[in-house]
């Protein structure tokens, strides 16, 4: 999701970014997941829910008549009074009494992070209230039961906050109550909750556990305010990165080698840097494919790799160690930012990894940065994976360029790629031999199910076709399958009007170079009346001026063709 997508979601009272992945296994979760604030029926009535801007006296919600104080796990006996929380900035966390599950451990570490960094200052505190999944029960003995109240010592025994007793029934229920905040709505088995007041009791946020998993304490104090100016921020750096902007910070102006031995960045700043994303996945291609690819240029002085270790995802949050780090960095021969280092959360959100923030699946990235920030691709993997090396510096207009092949191509003519005596037949019968219709502009297509993938583009050529026959314009079509395909495609091809041919690929003795110029054997071909290549494409499109031979450079339609064949996001479409 991009930034400016999270500010508007922001704007509406939702801060949670969808899941695409694993969207069959959470269904549940995907239609629930984070409902907008607004009014929830009762009866006839309709009682307000909790939003940003209202008041909340935290004396009365969080102590009663029967309890004054709040208790922290190391001490208990030494109780947390109500004036403890006066002149502090407020998040009452609420936390699922269910078993730890990767999700809920990295929003809790992620809020641990967040108060370890505020809490000296004074002016912060948390409260832990355990939630049990769906309605308090009104039966006392209901709620606590040994399993309910391990999952409260459990998820308490790491916070080094405060909480409200986990035997205080009537606290919760009042909470739920007073808050207008039903639990049940809000609180899931992979989500906590939390909820952020100013030191008035000002609501700022209703769902503010994104940012402490995005910002950490950068966000305080969790205003909308602040929260847009560090979407402004990142949206500016993503526009213009700088490798030393990226990768230093406040106390730290290097990174490290296996060795672990500071390299500083100022020696990156006129290289091409690849940052490597990081986590660990039962497959590694693309660590074995870099080492590759490093080790015929590391020499050349002009490119380097710095690892960016992702310890925090929810994949890799459980086990990601100091030593899993090294055991990791001493199989690479490139640099890495140092374990845990907050320069990777920054990171991961200038560049989306993974596609989504909150993503389920490891997603291998490669970011290239150009020297001195004149440019960076985001898909620098895809490009390595599908050209090797020979697509260094690894960028877009790089693999456009490999793709289109633009001299190979220029200096192909139609009778290099086919032989002039291939016949090719009408749906009448008709034999006619390709030296027959040379001089004409022709479209050479070899397809495996096109007719069924794009019907559209059959349609408008079938009409364009038929519109240019015996005009001063008019152009061939030849036609034939990548390989056998089935009788009802066979019976579909039978009602086209141009030529076609039904075992090209076993007949052409060229074949091998025309399937270097159509990567994979597939694709259309489209060339003017001295058989120069005009239109080189595997994906067919109807919007262009001049359809069906002009569709821009070979240059530009090999981006376009990348782009949609490897699904890259258009907002970072910039070479």
């Amino acid at each position: 999701m991009r930034l400016g997508a999270m500010a508007r979601g922001l704007k509406l009272g939702s801060t949670r970014l969808s899941r695409k992945r694993k969207r069959d296994d959470h269904d549940a979760y995907e239609s629930t997941r984070r409902p907008r604030v607004g009014l929830k029926k009762r009866g006839r009535r309709r009682i307000p829910i909790l939003k940003i801007g209202d008041r909340i006296n935290l004396s009365k919600v969080l102590f009663t008549k029967h309890r004054d104080f709040l208790v922290t796990y190391k001490n208990r006996n030494s109780p947390v009074r109500a004036e403890h929380l006066e002149g502090k900035t407020v998040v009452l966390h609420f936390v699922p009494l269910v078993p730890w599950n990767p999700h809920l451990r990295l929003y809790v570490e992620s809020l641990i992070d967040t108060y370890n960094a505020l809490h000296p200052y004074g002016d912060f505190e948390v409260v832990f209230v355990g939630v049990k999944i769906g309605t308090f029960p009104s039966d006392q003995h209901t709620l606590l039961n040994p399993s309910l109240e391990k999952c409260f010592e459990e998820k308490f025994s790491i916070m080094p906050w405060t909480a409200v007793p986990f035997s205080d029934i009537v606290s919760q229920k009042s909470l739920e109550r007073r808050l207008r905040f039903p639990f049940s709505r809000f609180v899931y088995d992979v989500y906590t909750v939390s909820v952020v007041l100013d030191p008035s009791g000002l609501v700022l946020q209703c769902q503010a556990d994104d940012f402490f998993l995005w910002y950490g304490a950068r966000a305080y104090p969790f205003t909308l305010e602040k929260i847009d100016y560090l979407m402004s921020a990142d949206k500016e750096m993503s526009k213009h990165p700088s490798v030393t902007r990226l990768l230093t910070s406040f106390g730290r102006d290097y990174v490290i080698n296996r060795d672990n031995q500071e390299v500083p960045v100022r020696d990156l700043e006129n290289k091409v840097v690849a940052l490597y994303f990081y986590e660990h996945c039962p497959y590694d291609d693309l660590t074995e494919e870099i080492q590759v690819v490093y080790e015929k240029l590391a020499d050349r002085a002009q490119f380097e790799i710095v690892l960016v270790y992702v310890h925090d995802s929810f994949d890799s949050c459980e086990f990601a160690s100091e030593k899993s780090f090294c055991k990791i960095l001493n199989k690479m021969s490139w640099l890495a930012l140092p374990f845990k280092d907050p320069r990777c959360k920054y990171l991961k959100r200038i560049f989306n990894y993974p596609a989504e923030l909150n993503g389920w699946d490891p997603d291998p990235r490669l970011v290239i940065i150009g020297p001195q920030g004149k440019y960076f691709e985001p898909y620098g993997a895809d490009i390595l994976n599908r050209f090797g090396m020979s697509a260094f510096p690894f960028t877009r207009r790089r693999a456009a360029e490999l793709e289109s092949e633009s001299e190979y191509i220029k200096s192909l003519k139609l009778d290099m790629l086919l032989d002039p005596r291939t016949s090719f037949s009408r749906a009448n019968g008709t034999k006619v031999k390709l030296s027959q219709v040379m001089g004409k502009r022709i479209m050479l297509i070899i397809e495996n199910g096109w007719g069924f993938r794009y019907p559209e583009f059959w349609t408008k050529l079938k009409e364009i076709y038929l519109k240019m026959k015996n005009t001063e314009n008019e152009f061939e079509v030849l036609h034939a399958p990548y390989e056998y395909v089935a009788d009802s495609y066979a019976k579909y091809v039978g009602t086209i009007p141009w030529l076609r041919h039904s075992t090209f690929r076993l007949q052409s003795k060229k074949y091998a170079q025309l399937q270097r110029v159509l990567r994979g054997g597939v694709g259309l071909l489209a060339f003017d009346p001295d058989g120069r290549i005009v239109r080189k494409t595997q994906y067919p499109s109807i919007e262009e001026e001049n359809f069906p031979f002009y569709a821009g450079s070979l240059f530009e339609e090999a981006l376009r063709g990348l782009a949609k064949k490897l699904e890259w996001d258009r907002w970072l479409v910039e070479v």
